[in-house]
């Protein structure tokens, strides 16, 4: 059974990156984008998909494509998306970037 979710999980991990590369243009003001949390767990169903926006500069422009990308990605075969945009200061200050150890994924 553990296989199984694994399989399901990775299907779905895959789905979602394919999601993102596929309207990668709403994310133009943000530097980096990490996936983390329970999706990356090999055999659990994940409660939500956690991403992790970072940005050089807040904007106006940031704003909006923040509003179009929740309006977007508001939830993937029932599971809902939970976003986190920090700029790279606040990652830095906070260091969650380290705290997630080997639990995120890069996706830009």
């Amino acid at each position: 059974m553990i296989f199984i979710n694994i399989l399901i999980g990775l299907k779905m991990l895959k789905n979602i990156i394919d999601l993102i590369n596929k309207r990668i243009v709403l994310f133009e003001s943000f530097e980096q984008i990490y996936i983390f949390g329970s999706i990356l767990q090999n055999n659990t169903k994940p409660k939500d998909i956690d991403i992790l926006l970072l940005y050089s500069s807040y904007s106006k422009k940031l704003l909006v494509e923040l509003k179009k990308i929740k309006h977007e990605f508001h939830s993937f075969q029932g599971t809902p998306f939970h976003f986190v945009a920090l700029s790279l200061e606040e990652e830095a200050e906070t260091s969650l970037l380290h705290r997630m150890n080997s639990t995120k994924l890069k996706i830009k």
